[in-house]
């Protein structure tokens, strides 16, 4: 298609002489070629370009590639200037001007092109073009500060999840995770392997090795048979647990680590390292002898207890 055009220029001896557009109709996605010959040219074109705003998400063209420029010289220079856009949008669509920027020595011209229009199909069926149509429309109609602000909207409810999502997932992870409370034996052995390697005994600190020692042993019965140890004298404790259900060894360690005890703690007896050694190992039996008492009857819920 042949469009003769009018050409803004400030040089008389430059004319926009052709205006090519082709095809001359398409398809939404054709790419459609723009051909401008400029007669009378002195110099090299500068800057050739269609005024399309590429941020415009309603806009119905964009350019591809950069455009070609070819310069014939047959006595008087002519130059061709070639331009592809793409239709974006169905109708009878406004070519966008073409801006052509040129110098000639000192003097620098620009040239316009004039409206056409080219007709566009669409590639959707018409129950879908109208779909499309009422879209345009609607995008014409809202401001674009109502689009920022529900994206806006939604990017906080995507980011609120996903923070709640993280959250739980961090929750469960140390739920799963955590170690489990230990029971009151394992409580028990542990103490007593702290007071093993508190060096007490090195440094001869026995009366405070037996207190620490004989508070474990009270304690834990206490807790095994649930009343108060800690404040009884030793031969209430051994009344105390006089009917719980004790191995005679168990009874043994127990009276010989507390009368040991009460003997470094109130008569001042000083003991040998091998003795101190040998009471830690009754303590030790006591408790282990003692665990399984933490195991409940078939059919009852457990009576271990955590420290």
């Amino acid at each position: 298609m042949l469009l003769l055009v009018v050409a803004t220029c400030a040089s008389a001896s430059v004319k926009l002489t052709d205006y090519t557009v082709a095809p001359a109709e398409g398809r939404v996605g054709d790419v459609f070629t723009l051909s401008l010959q400029l007669d009378g040219m002195t110099t090299q074109i500068r800057e050739i370009r269609a005024l399309i705003d590429e941020n415009d998400v309603l806009s119905s063209w964009t350019q591809i590639g950069r455009p070609e420029v070819r310069v014939r010289d047959e006595g008087r220079k002519t130059a061709e200037a070639i331009l592809r856009l793409q239709a974006l949008q169905p109708g009878r669509l406004h070519l966008p001007p073409v801006e052509i920027t040129a110098d000639s020595g000192a003097t620098t011209f620009t040239v316009f092109t004039l409206d056409a229009e080219i007709p566009v199909s669409s590639t959707l069926t018409a129950a879908d073009e109208e779909v499309t149509s009422a879209r345009i429309a609607l995008l014409e109609v809202i401001p674009r500060w109502v689009f920022w602000l529900l994206y806006g909207l939604v990017g906080a409810i995507v980011g609120g999840l996903a923070a709640a999502i993280a959250f739980a997932l961090v929750r469960w992870w140390r739920r799963t995770h955590a170690p489990q409370p230990k029971t009151l034996d394992e409580w028990a052995l542990d103490q007593l392997q702290a007071l093993e390697t508190a060096d007490l005994l090195e440094r001869k600190r026995f009366k405070e090795f037996y207190t620490s020692l004989s508070d474990v042993i009270r304690e834990y019965m206490g807790r095994l048979f649930e009343f108060d140890a800690m404040e009884l004298t030793s031969s209430e404790l051994l009344d105390r647990v006089a009917d719980k259900p004790l191995d005679d060894e168990v009874r043994t360690d127990l009276t010989k680590l507390l009368e040991e005890s009460d003997l470094v703690k109130f008569a001042k007896y000083v003991p040998e390292i091998a003795e101190c050694r040998r009471s830690l190992d009754r303590a030790r039996r006591i408790i282990r002898r003692t665990a399984p008492l933490l195991k409940p009857p078939e059919g009852e819920n457990s009576r271990r207890e955590e420290a």
